[in-house]
């Protein structure tokens, strides 16, 4: 679907997380889309969205093990065509909580308007 993509099953297979397509805006900075849905497995009910923040793309919607919470890459993109800035960080919420920084990740090395987006997964404690 054009609507959604990266999708996430929850653990407990009741729900999906996706998110809508992102735009970045290559001369003011900035992005429009990106937003993350939740969805019922079963297919009752419509989309609900999780994480809506202006001018940012949310990307990698990624449950929790214990399915309570969520995290997500955020990335702030700055003003150029062929040469801008990325600022990824990684953020985490409940479904109906507050959304909260967890941490500021680096930059990425843009180079002719390409870069790689940061990956997210959840890793056992040790």
């Amino acid at each position: 679907s054009s609507f959604g993509t990266e999708p996430d099953w929850s653990p407990d297979s009741r729900r999906l997380l996706f998110r809508t397509p992102y735009q970045q805006r290559e001369i003011q900075g900035g992005a429009s889309g990106g937003n993350i849905y939740a969805v019922r497995a079963d297919g009752k009910g419509r989309p609900r969205r999780v994480v809506h923040r202006e001018d940012i793309a949310d990307v990698q919607p990624t449950w929790a093990p214990a399915g309570r919470s969520f995290a997500w890459i955020s990335l702030q993109f700055g003003a150029g065509d062929v040469s801008f800035s990325v600022r990824p960080s990684v953020w985490r919420k409940r479904i109906g909580g507050k959304a909260r920084r967890i941490r500021t990740l680096g930059r990425p090395y843009v180079e002719e308007g390409f870069w790689n987006q940061p990956d997210l997964a959840w890793q056992p404690l040790r």
